[in-house]
């Protein structure tokens, strides 16, 4: 484009909308690996970690089900805004898709805590209902499986299927927590 010609903002709608989720806003699966596909090269370039959280939403199907689409979309759209109001700027929040999210995280070197800070405040903000229209109060509760780079996988898809291990493990726990994949 030449600096005499006009910004195209067709151009730039059409870029967002093929790598972002229609309803959250959030980078969607096909982004979002290229992304952790990234963040993988740039940790293994700089020797850093970096942790994947795979957030299911519990009780997700009943939502549609017993309140129909529309409250199942506002629902999402609200966890979605409080998983970034616990993030960090350097932080990445991905839809994969129905009710499956994940967050990727760089710890920062020194701070081994800071995962299970994130987790903590996950957690925290998933666990309070969503108030509806009407005063309706929506409850689910999420399971978290985490996975991290280079202690569990070498690559994103392997990653991810840890984390997703990891995930299950969390709902066979009782639900509403978070597991760390355990390679046995």
């Amino acid at each position: 484009m030449s600096p005499n010609e006009p910004f195209k903002w067709s151009a730039f709608f059409s870029i967002f909308e093929s790598e972002h989720d229609p309803l959250t806003k959030l980078f969607n699966r096909r982004a979002g690996k290229q992304l952790l596909n990234i963040m993988i090269a740039d940790a293994n370039k700089n020797n850093n970690q970096l942790a994947l959280l795979l957030i299911d939403l519990n009780g997700f199907k009943q939502i549609n089900d017993n309140h129909g689409h529309d409250v199942g979309d506002k629902v999402l759209i609200e966890v979605s805004n409080r998983m970034q109001a616990t993030m960090r700027k350097e932080d990445v929040l991905i839809r994969l898709g129905g009710d499956e999210f994940i967050i990727a995280i760089i710890p920062k070197v020194g701070n081994p805590n800071e995962v299970n800070h994130v987790i903590d405040k996950l957690l925290e903000q998933l666990s309070n209902g969503v108030i509806m229209q009407n005063n309706l109060v929506i409850s689910m509760g999420e399971s978290i499986g985490i996975a991290s780079f280079p202690q569990d996988e070498k690559d994103i898809e392997t990653l991810m299927a840890s984390a997703d291990t990891a995930m299950y493990q969390a709902k066979n726990s009782g639900k509403n927590c978070a597991s760390f994949f355990r390679n046995e």
